[in-house]
């Protein structure tokens, strides 16, 4: 999969993963507005660090509602290491992912909705 295959026009979650014998399910998710997710990916892509989505974006979940996800899991120190030297990375996603690095997590997953016209 590639990010040709997600909606750019719908909002991005993302939450800990702290492993499969310490997963904590109730931890606080982010949820990025579709503007903040383009300035993301375009400040990625523009840093020549887009390999942070890339690597690991797979079909792996749905929401409750059907909806299909791409979901890119980076390690935790990956994704703090990257995005510290990225602009206009909203404060409170940095926050919140070095809380969950304190807590133990491992992974930041992000659920992108899946662009279905491209199937």
């Amino acid at each position: 999969m590639s990010l040709i295959h997600i909606m750019y026009n719908e909002p991005v979650e993302f939450y800990a993963y702290y492993g499969f014998s310490n997963h904590k399910k109730d931890s606080a998710k982010y949820v990025m507005s579709p503007d903040d997710v383009n300035i993301f990916l375009n400040n990625l892509e523009d840093d020549g660090e887009l390999f942070l989505i890339t690597n690991t974006l797979q079909s792996l979940w749905q929401r409750e509602n059907g909806t299909l996800l791409l979901t890119a899991f980076p390690s935790i120190n990956d994704f703090i290491d990257i995005t510290t030297k990225l602009n206009n990375v909203p404060i409170e996603l940095m926050d919140i992912v070095k809380q969950w690095k304190e807590d133990g997590a491992c992974e930041v997953n992000i659920d992108f909705a899946q662009n279905m016209s491209l199937i």
